[in-house]
């Protein structure tokens, strides 16, 4: 049995010591029936406060099914509610996105590896306390004979104007060959309608490269639109172009930022926040960059720092990156044992 956890942290001064952190409090979420994992919690607006949990749960007695579950919590994270449901067309449903509009209504995307007959991946739209499916969006890749693949929805964001914009992936294809085909998503919040979808597939092809040949590793956004960050690869020589690509809360291209880089598989994916000047801050591993989105400017890199390990010989990834109320930056991430002297990345 697996259990999730939400923890909650505070830092406490004491005179003549030095600052020391201490858990306010510690919930687990599981069952000796189901196990519980790959959970996603956002914080909940408004007077109530508390969070919302999203997580996959393997079905007892059946190792290739599973569930997702929906935890409503209150600030201390006791458990209010629990909802569980099983998406259509889907054996091994995956939390890839959660988010709470204005009116308190949840957006859950699940992706998927396996289906029946293919893998399907939906962005759901539930009432706040999660018991009534508003709309139900499904993406399925079309699979030839003896193919494989996986879809995915990925990060859905509430727009200023209150709709939704999401990524949508798939992959399709055999052991040695792959196609990967990604868009960028504006739908209607009342109706899931799709108001607008952005090729990122066609801008690779259009930029020289294979539609396979790319990755795409999220996006943020600030007042002026949504800036995708996707790496673009030419396998002969391990070189390539990373990406920013700017695009209008309409769909459109603005510009687009392209810097050569030398693939490493000691490198990690980014992640990504927009901070409260507008700009852009970007996480790898050991790694945090500044990347400007003005006009002139766009996609440049204002500074960046490398970041010690935290423990000897022990590398990091960024996870998460917060700013804080005096513009600070909290770097969350996750660790593991690297091998002695092996130099820092």
């Amino acid at each position: 049995m697996r259990f999730f956890y939400i923890l909650l942290g505070l830092l406490l001064a004491l005179p003549g010591w030095a600052q020391v952190p201490v858990l306010a409090w510690q919930q687990g979420y599981g069952t000796a029936a189901r196990d519980e994992r790959g959970a996603l919690a956002v914080a909940v607006p408004g007077p109530a406060g508390g969070f919302l949990i999203a997580g996959q749960q393997l079905l007892p007695n059946h190792p290739a099914r599973a569930q997702v579950y929906l935890a409503r919590t209150n600030a201390q994270g006791d458990t209010l509610w629990t909802r569980r449901f099983i998406p259509v067309l889907s054996l091994r449903p995956d939390p890839s996105g959660l988010a709470i509009d204005a009116q308190g209504n949840v957006l859950l995307a699940v992706s998927s590896v396996s289906g029946n007959p293919a893998p399907v991946s939906h962005l759901i739209k539930f009432n706040p306390t999660c018991d009534n499916i508003l709309w139900q969006n499904l993406y399925q890749p079309t699979l030839q004979a003896n193919q494989s693949g996986a879809s995915g929805v990925i990060d859905p964001y509430v727009a200023p104007d209150g709709n939704i914009i999401f990524l949508k992936t798939e992959r399709t294809g055999g052991s040695n060959t792959f196609h990967a085909r990604a868009n960028l998503i504006k739908a209607d919040a009342s109706t899931g309608a799709e108001m607008w979808n952005f090729d990122v597939s066609q801008y690779a092809v259009n930029a020289g490269y294979g539609p396979e040949l790319f990755t795409l590793n999220g996006f943020a956004t600030n007042p002026s639109g949504i800036i995708l960050n996707l790496d673009l690869y030419n396998p002969a020589n391990q070189t390539g172009t990373e990406e920013y690509v700017f695009i209008s809360y309409s769909g459109a291209l603005i510009q687009f930022n392209r810097r050569v880089i030398t693939s490493s598989a000691l490198d990690s994916n980014p992640i990504f926040n927009t901070l409260r000047d507008g700009n852009i801050v970007v996480g790898r591993r050991q790694k945090v960059y500044k990347i400007s989105t003005a006009p002139a400017t766009a996609g440049d890199t204002l500074w960046y720092t490398v970041l010690p390990r935290a423990y000897a010989y022990r590398d990091w990834d960024a996870r998460g990156i917060v700013e804080d109320q005096d513009g600070n930056l909290l770097v969350v991430a996750d660790s593991y044992l690297a091998q002695p002297n092996t130099p820092p990345s």
